[in-house]
């Protein structure tokens, strides 16, 4: 039997990770190569790598959270498409422990 506050307690939650992570991640884009050569945007640099991190990190309850978590997590190519985001830490984002190995 679905547990529908579980279930909209899941959603709300992962649509205001993603939302957090689609706004760093939109300021991350606007901001001018050479300003980043300069070091005044870091802050910028560590929302958008936090949001990412929070929105990985997140373990929903429900089937229907785990499918939202995983159509956010592609819709970004953050996580989908760069380097820096590791197969462990891939795995460990649908997996109910923390316990994964890189």
């Amino acid at each position: 039997m679905l547990d529908y506050d579980s279930a909209s307690n899941d959603l709300k939650a992962v649509n205001n990770l993603a939302e957090r992570h689609r706004a760093a991640l939109a300021a991350w884009d606007d901001v001018p190569d050479e300003d980043w050569r300069s070091g005044r945007d870091q802050s910028i640099d560590k929302e958008m790598v936090e949001s990412r991190r929070a929105l990985l990190d997140f373990r929903p309850t429900t089937v229907q959270g785990l499918y939202a978590k995983a159509d956010a997590m592609l819709s970004f190519r953050s996580i989908a498409e760069w380097d820096e985001v590791e197969r462990a830490d891939l795995i460990r984002a649908f997996t109910a422990s923390q316990e994964i190995e890189a």
